[in-house]
């Protein structure tokens, strides 16, 4: 007696917790700039952003690694785990990337420029010994090495499949069942 391989369509689970996370992620921005939160110097809310970014992402990745599992008879392959995650944070990505690209364009124009005066005066404790034009200087190069949008997109998007890749690898580790073997 075999035992059947269920096919089950991965891509439907992954776009729908992908779109999860894309929306997620976007109301995480909007909540941080309706409360000035997106332009604080503070390392501390720094952070605390970057690990709320992280769960959010951790969860809708495991959330979708587990549907697929669930759909699979409760079998999972390492493999299997990486295509969903990955596929479930590149959509995210993508959603979270036209956001950032719409904030930076239409929204806020100046979010540059405003990143780069937080920038300085977070530096400003470790350039206390140059002189003001130096400062000027080093704001002026700083502003004329803005990365284009197409560049914010496309790097957006990398960093999300690369941690699709990570943090997908990890939970299929975690959650693996490999079917037995048929005798």
């Amino acid at each position: 007696m075999f035992m059947e391989t269920k096919n089950v369509n991965f891509l439907s689970i992954a776009l729908r917790n992908g779109i999860l996370l894309g929306v997620a992620c976007v109301v995480l921005s909007v909540l941080l700039y309706v409360t000035n939160l997106l332009y604080t110097g503070s390392f501390l809310i720094g952070a605390i952003t970057w690990l709320l970014n992280l769960a959010i992402c951790v969860v809708f990745i495991v959330m979708a690694v587990q549907q697929y599992k669930t759909a699979n008879d409760g079998f999972l392959t390492v493999g299997e785990a990486i295509k969903v995650g990955i596929v479930t944070a590149l959509v995210g990505g993508v959603i979270a990337a036209i956001y950032s690209v719409i904030y930076t364009t239409v929204i806020d124009p100046n979010y540059y420029e405003k990143v780069v005066e937080v920038t300085m005066e977070k530096m400003s404790a470790f350039t206390s010994n140059f002189s003001e034009e130096q400062m000027e200087e080093l704001r002026e190069k700083t502003l004329e090495s803005k990365p284009s949008v197409v560049w914010t997109f496309f790097s957006s998007i990398l960093g999300s499949a690369i941690g699709g890749v990570i943090i997908s690898a990890i939970v299929g580790a975690v959650k693996k069942k490999e079917r037995p073997m048929p005798l």
